[in-house]
């Protein structure tokens, strides 16, 4: 009994010291197929005037919603989609071959750096919607100017998102492409 115990403590031991040897995106917060990427051209000065606008019509609350409010609240919320059509976001198919970058950029990392936040209130210009075969897995809204994010559908917390230079990355890949 004694050797069955000190067996299971040296392997319990032994598993737990292994190094980490994932490589980056070994742990990506969405699984995916194909991203949408949407983009709505919208000004600091132009949100504040719809902000102001006492009578905001149906269209002027979508946009509101989905730019600087908390929609969607869960990838099963696909009516943000067809709004963002409706509002005239550009609308682009990013290239399957960007998929490993994209999964790497969006995936949990150890960083040391520090994201300093802002008091910049967000406008959340460019929005990525994640499919794995056909159905919507996950949506990231991206506000460059600000440096912040909102996510859902994703498997890990992306508190540390941004500190290791994700923000420029992907402004890179989606001006690229």
């Amino acid at each position: 009994m004694k050797r069955i115990f000190l067996l299971l403590a040296a392997v319990c031991l032994v598993s737990c010291k292994q190094g980490k040897t994932e490589t980056p995106g070994a742990q990506p917060f969405f699984l995916f197929d194909k991203v949408i990427h949407y983009h709505k051209d919208i000004s600091q000065a132009e949100m504040d005037s719809l902000d102001s606008k006492p009578d905001k019509s149906r269209m002027d609350l979508g946009l509101m919603q989905i730019v600087t409010g908390n929609v969607p609240t869960s990838p099963r919320d696909t009516l943000f989609v067809q709004n963002m059509d409706i509002l005239k976001f550009s609308k682009k198919e990013l290239d399957a071959s960007l998929n490993m970058k994209l999964s790497e950029i969006f995936s949990q990392k150890e960083t040391k750096g520090t994201n300093s936040e802002t008091n910049c209130r967000p406008i959340y210009k460019d929005v990525l919607v994640f499919r794995q075969k056909g159905k919507v897995v996950g949506v990231a809204k991206i506000s460059f100017d600000c440096k912040k994010q909102q996510m859902v559908g994703i498997r890990y917390t992306p508190k540390d998102f941004g500190k290791a230079g994700e923000y420029e990355e992907l402004q890179k890949v989606l001006s690229a492409n």
